[in-house]
């Protein structure tokens, strides 16, 4: 097998091995892990030792400079670390898996990426090109080298794609689309290239820096709800989810917040912490936990809820007016889930109540009261 270059990851060293030879994956893997499983992962396979003696290379070196080990391990312990340690390099290749370890990356980087700069580079000086490690962390899209945007391709990080022997060389990437601008991308950039570097050997204080950052609570503590708000109107819903990184607003704890108070840090994927140490490290304007409410009895806004339940009253009624099935007003509240609040407060959903007289006389209702031929037009369900 050839020899590694500059910051290469292991799959590519093995891609490249077959190029040259001429010999399939499929039988290098064989040779490599036996005939049994004919499959190894692009990241970090469970055989370096073996592949560490056919490249003539020590295995602690391949772990830590051609794998996302030193990425995956990042925010963790001391004592983690050298589990994980000899759990990679000392374990059964044929029973251990480690998809749970490198699941951090795979969930966070759905495609292979690229720079076309450091492909011409990579022609002219070694006549070939391969895949680099910092280009496929997750949320990784700027090469830092040339301050360009990172190209997209179709080749998956996950499953059967390891053996897609393409190189970047061969390949006519996609522009990468976003509305997060560049700076982000960048600072993003640089705390992934921070953490492949294994620079983060002390732990983040994220509580201290959001608390910096002006999320300061009326009773000193961490606003954690506004800062997950915030987060999640900056990176998109889209970049979330791609960096494997989505939650809702409505979630009791959303990740964000757990961090910015400094819980479960060691248990959350590296590309959180990475996410949440950029967005606040990008913050220039103070916040005062504007999302929270004041002190003092609160009021029910009952003018949003009446619509919110009206709207979703009609679209239960329209799906219902195509199968025909009666049902009774209060089964269809509490379909909704507002039947508990709507029974006790009337008078506060005069929108809702409107819609419940027009339907308690249509066809729908289980218990119809009289006979009216246009209830459809009344309801909003027909144009006419």
């Amino acid at each position: 097998m050839p020899s590694p270059y500059p910051d290469e990851v292991i799959g590519s060293v093995i891609l490249r091995s077959c190029r040259h030879s001429g010999i399939s994956y499929k039988r290098q893997i064989e040779g490599l892990r036996g005939p049994k499983k004919t499959y190894c992962s692009f990241l970090l396979p469970n055989n370096l030792i073996v592949i560490a003696k056919v490249i003539n290379t020590p295995p602690e070196h391949l772990l830590w400079k051609h794998t996302m080990f030193p990425y995956i391990v990042s925010y963790m312990n001391w004592a983690q670390i050298l589990h994980f340690q000899n759990k990679v390099l000392y374990s059964d290749g044929n029973r251990e898996c480690l998809s749970p370890l490198s699941k951090s990356v795979t969930h966070g980087t759905p495609f292979r990426r690229y720079c076309s700069s450091c492909v011409k580079e990579d022609i002219d000086r070694y006549g070939e090109t391969y895949w680099r490690r910092t280009h496929l962390l997750p949320g990784s899209h700027i090469c830092l080298k040339h301050n360009t945007l990172l190209m997209d391709t179709p080749i998956r990080l996950r499953g059967q794609s390891a053996s897609n022997a393409a190189m970047p060389g061969d390949l006519v990437g996609s522009d990468y689309r976003t509305s997060i601008s560049m700076g982000v991308l960048t600072t993003i950039a640089h705390l992934n290239q921070t953490a492949q570097n294994f620079h983060c050997a002390e732990p983040y204080e994220f509580r201290f820096e959001a608390l910096r950052a002006g999320y300061r609570r009326a009773d000193g503590n961490v606003a954690g709800r506004q800062v997950a708000f915030d987060l999640y109107t900056t990176y998109t819903e889209d970049f979330l989810a791609e960096t494997g990184c989505r939650f809702t607003l409505n979630q009791r704890d959303p990740w964000p917040a757990l961090l910015a108070r400094n819980c479960q840090k060691g248990t959350l994927s590296p590309a959180k912490h990475i996410l949440l140490a950029a967005f606040l490290n990008t913050q220039n304007i103070v916040k005062n936990g504007t999302i929270y409410n004041k002190k003092g009895k609160r009021i029910h806004d009952y003018l949003r809820d009446d619509l919110t339940l009206l709207n979703m009253l009609k679209n239960q009624v329209r799906r219902r007016s195509e199968s025909g099935y009666r049902i009774t007003v209060m089964e269809l509240i509490k379909e909704t889930g507002y039947w508990s609040q709507f029974r006790h407060n009337r008078k506060a959903y005069p929108k809702t109540c409107e819609f419940i007289s027009v339907f308690r006389h249509s066809n729908l209702s289980e218990r119809q009261i009289g006979r009216r031929p246009y209830w459809r037009v009344r309801l909003g369900l027909d144009k006419r």
